[in-house]
């Protein structure tokens, strides 16, 4: 993320709806038109310096575009984001969107409601992460 966070961890519990200005993106932020939908991300700091910060993001629920919509609208855009964040540079070795999705877990669900067993699959950190992670220690 650009910029420093206070805090060490927190919550994100805010609506989403469609951007006033620009009809390709969300907002989380008041003024917003269409259907507002909730919306909450966990967050926890992993690591930072004065203008980046390392950050582990659980999205509780599953909205288009949440953890990009949702760290900027508490000014902490996600690093190269070119559409919720144009005017920032791509720094820190990113030439991409800084998102990486670590963990997911699906529950299967039978039609009938039996609730199957839960799969998990990992993702390991790309390397540009990793390199990004060491530069704000």
């Amino acid at each position: 993320m650009y910029g420093e966070l206070k805090e060490q961890k927190g919550v994100i519990d805010r609506p989403i709806t469609r951007s006033a200005k620009d009809f390709r993106l969300k907002s989380a932020q008041r003024g917003g038109k269409g259907i507002s939908r909730p919306a909450l991300t966990e967050w926890e700091c992993i690591t930072g310096t004065s203008t980046h910060s390392y950050v582990r993001m659980m999205p509780k629920t599953g909205r288009t575009h949440q953890l990009r919509v949702h760290m900027k609208a508490i000014n902490h855009p996600i690093v190269c984001d070119k559409l919720y964040a144009p005017k920032h540079p791509c720094d820190l070795g990113f030439g991409r969107l800084a998102l990486h999705a670590y963990s997911l877990t699906l529950i299967m669900v039978h039609p009938k409601g039996v609730e199957g067993e839960a799969m998990t699959f990992i993702a390991p950190e790309p390397e540009v992460f990793v390199s990004a992670k060491s530069l704000l220690i």
